[in-house]
């Protein structure tokens, strides 16, 4: 059965396809010419759908037609979507699905010592299995990966402050003055390294921008909050501030905001467990804000 479309339903749809300039007075002026039925097709389209005119070999009705060519056809779920088209929704259920397929240790590409050139397979990559002999930073190594603990919002602080100080105990410089330039190099580049990815796993907000950082997500802290709530809660805290000085009445507050970031952090370990990447960026928000406040508060003090 063929279908029927209405010049109204070809001009809306047009304008929202960004037409160059002129092209709207165009279709204004053959709409206001044509009478349409449902007696013509595009070409080269079949199944597509028709769009009639007053007069089949008339020259208005084949500029409409090549006027009209490149799009082929109106039905929605038939059209291409372009790239810019796609909803930001989209991307962060698509970086979700990532995030979920990705967690835990990964195994990164084969490398060869520079040593004794033997294959390091996978792992953190700072050590060669063969000649333990320490390896150049590859930065491509995430911080998880690093300390062989799974890539998750939970981490156990105790365990991963184990992990740091075995590692320290093999990649410190001053343990490497028996061995070449070149390792020497290596180790102190790895100790820094290991330095930074230890705090920034240690604590919970700069683990949680991390992990978004991982699948390409910057949290813009600074930014406009959304969340109504949240915005009139962090209003009525920072009034409660500037009212107090008294350090018992401080303490008090302190005391508040920390059962705010323990009920945020216990969120987020949930969202990201779910790999639910958008709802974890609101909430890495709202803990930013909390800690802002209790740093307010240690000022204060």
């Amino acid at each position: 059965m063929r279908r029927q479309v209405s010049s109204s339903g070809l001009y809306r749809h047009f304008l929202t396809r960004n037409l160059e300039n002129g092209a709207e007075k165009s279709v204004r002026a053959l709409n206001s010419s044509a009478q349409f039925s449902s007696t013509s097709r595009f070409p080269d389209s079949p199944g597509a759908p028709q769009i009639a005119h007053p007069d089949r070999n008339s020259g208005t009705s084949q500029g409409l037609l090549s006027f009209f060519q490149p799009v082929r056809c109106l039905d929605s779920s038939a059209r291409p979507r372009h790239v810019d088209s796609v909803p930001r929704s989209s991307v962060i259920e698509t970086r979700r699905r990532s995030f979920v397929a990705t967690a835990g240790n990964e195994k990164g590409p084969s490398k060869k010592c520079w040593a004794c050139e033997h294959d390091i397979l996978g792992g953190s990559g700072l050590f060669c299995p063969s000649c333990d002999g320490i390896q150049p930073l590859d930065l491509s190594v995430d911080h998880f990966t690093i300390f062989g603990i799974e890539r998750s919002f939970k981490v156990d602080s105790k365990e991963l402050e184990q992990r740091y100080k075995s590692l320290q105990k093999k990649l410190h410089p001053d343990l490497m003055s028996s061995k070449s330039q070149k390792e020497q190099g290596y180790s102190a580049d790895q100790s820094s390294h290991v330095i930074q990815a230890y705090f920034q796993l240690l604590k919970p907000l700069s683990r949680a921008r991390y992990l978004l950082g991982l699948h390409g997500i910057k949290v813009d802290e600074e930014g406009t909050i959304d969340d109504p709530a949240l915005l009139m809660e962090i209003m009525e805290i920072r009034e409660s501030l500037e009212d107090v000085s008294d350090a018992k009445e401080l303490q008090k507050l302190q005391a508040q905001n920390a059962l705010r970031i323990q009920d945020t952090e216990k969120v987020l370990e949930k969202t990201f467990a779910a790999g639910d990447l958008k709802k974890a960026v609101s909430w890495v928000q709202r803990l930013a804000y909390y800690n802002k406040v209790d740093e307010e508060i240690v000022r204060k003090l």
